[in-house]
C-alpha cells in the first residue's frame, strides 16, 4: 500500500499566522492518514489476537515486577550487608552494613621529627687532632641515634598500614 501525502503549503510570510486554512487542511489530512488503522506497514497484523495476548503478558510482567519490588524492600541482607538496607538512608558503619561497608577507623600515623642538629665536619687537618676526631665522632653518634629513631618511626608506619589493611579486609573492601 503506497500512501501519497500532499506536500505542505508554502510557509507563510514571517508576519503571517500559521493558522491559515491551507495549513489546517494539511494537518487534518495528515492526522487522518497517520491515525487510520493500517496506515503503516508494520500494522498489517491481526490485532484482535495480539492485543489480548499482549495485555495478558503485560499483566503477568507487572505482577512479577511488583513481587520483585516487594521482596527488595523487605530485604535485610543484600550484597553482604545486614540490617534494614533499603530506603532508610542508613549509611554503612564498621559494625552495620549499608550501601558500602566502611572500614574501622585507624589512628593517624605520626610524622617523624628527626633532624640532624650537629654541624658538618670540618675538613680534615694535615695532622690528626683530637678535636677533629671528636667532631667526627659526635656527628657519627648523632646520625646513628637519628637513624635508630627513623627505623622506629618507619616500623610504626608499617604497623599503621597493616592495621588499615586489616580493617579494609574485615569490611570486605580488600580480599586476603
Amino acid at each position: 500500500m503506497t500512501t501519497v501525502y500532499n506536500p505542505p503549503p508554502s510557509p507563510p510570510p514571517l508576519n503571517a499566522s500559521w493558522g491559515s486554512r491551507e495549513w489546517q487542511d494539511f494537518f487534518r489530512d495528515l492526522h487522518r492518514k497517520v491515525t487510520a488503522v493500517g496506515a503503516f506497514p508494520w500494522e498489517q497484523v491481526d490485532q484482535s489476537t495480539t492485543v489480548d495476548a499482549n495485555i495478558a503478558a503485560n499483566a503477568t510482567a507487572a505482577a512479577a515486577n511488583a513481587a520483585e519490588i516487594a521482596a527488595h524492600e523487605a530485604a535485610t541482607s543484600v550484597h553482604g550487608a545486614t540490617g534494614d538496607v533499603v530506603g532508610t538512608d542508613d549509611y554503612a558503619t564498621d559494625t552495620a552494613g549499608g550501601t558500602v561497608l566502611l572500614a574501622a577507623a585507624v589512628t593517624d600515623a605520626v610524622a617523624s621529627t628527626v633532624a640532624v642538629a650537629s654541624s658538618d665536619v670540618s675538613a680534615a687537618p694535615a695532622a690528626y687532632t683530637q678535636a677533629w676526631g671528636q667532631e667526627v665522632e659526635a656527628l657519627a653518634n648523632e646520625l646513628k641515634a637519628d637513624l635508630t629513631t627513623v627505623v622506629t618511626d618507619l616500623n610504626a608506619v608499617v604497623t599503621q598500614l597493616n592495621a588499615l589493611l586489616a580493617s579494609e579486609r574485615t569490611a570486605k573492601q580488600l580480599t586476603t
